[in-house]
């Protein structure tokens, strides 16, 4: 009798075998009788329908050979950005940079060669339409939900004055306390201190401090009477020079 059960035609096969063994013992033989007939009512109650196959499992795989997590592989850049912020604790701020860096290592892949300022256009873009992340201070971004309103203003009010006065400085505007010599003092200046003058003597004559006479001497050395003034580089000032713009203190 056939079964299309497979464990069940492997203990029929068995026995058929044990049974065609011509050297096996009478007593082997009557065993073999009574087993067959209990497997043959076997094969008829359970009316010769198949087991159900077990799936073979697979091998177990090493930590080297397991898929790596992707946590944002399904996100936009500014959505992984808010993501992965979320996991970090409350004011922890992190640079384009920074966070490049810790999705890319956690499978996020960009699709540009400039993945840095490509973050950060995004972000701002996510800034003004969103609202959930906050441009901080020096290119550090964190969640809106972190901060006041108010320490939101100060942000905003923080990065309008550097732009503006980066804008500035592009059109050659010179911030910081003016030049206390003329072009006509300056003259003077150059011409003494190509004389020998030292710095004590020449801030005695122009009443400057002595940094301030270091820092004039620096800014002439190369500048002579006709050339624009006051000069176009490194720009000299006294010790006591403040900047006419204070960034709001944190």
């Amino acid at each position: 009798m056939q079964t299309g059960n497979p464990y069940l035609a492997a203990y029929q096969q068995a026995l058929d075998a044990l049974m065609l063994d011509h050297s096996i013992d009478p007593y082997d033989k009557d065993d073999l009788d009574r087993a067959t007939a209990a497997l043959m009512r076997v094969i008829r109650r359970r009316g010769n329908t198949p087991a159900p196959q077990v799936p073979a499992q697979p091998p177990a795989q090493t930590a080297d050979q397991l898929p790596k997590p992707r946590p944002y592989a399904n996100f936009s850049a500014s959505e992984a950005t808010v993501a992965y912020l979320s996991t970090l604790p409350e004011k922890e701020t992190k640079s384009a940079p920074e966070i490049v860096k810790i999705l890319t290592e956690n499978g996020y892949e960009f699709d540009t060669g400039k993945p840095e300022a490509a973050l950060a256009t995004a972000l701002r873009r996510r800034e003004k339409n969103f609202g959930d992340v906050v441009h901080v201070d020096r290119g550090q971004w964190g969640l809106r939900a972190w901060y006041t309103q108010r320490e939101v203003t100060v942000f905003r009010q923080a990065e309008r004055t550097k732009a503006g006065m980066d804008a500035a400085r592009a059109r050659g505007v010179r911030f910081g306390k003016p030049f206390k010599l003329n072009a006509e003092q300056a003259a003077e200046f150059k011409r003494l201190m190509d004389e020998g003058k030292k710095n004590s003597q020449l801030s005695k004559i122009f009443g400057l401090s002595g940094m301030g006479a270091a820092k004039y001497r620096e800014r002439l050395k190369h500048w002579s009477p006709g050339d624009p003034y006051p000069p176009t580089k490194s720009e000299p000032s006294d010790e006591d020079a403040e900047p006419l713009v204070k960034l709001v203190k944190k």
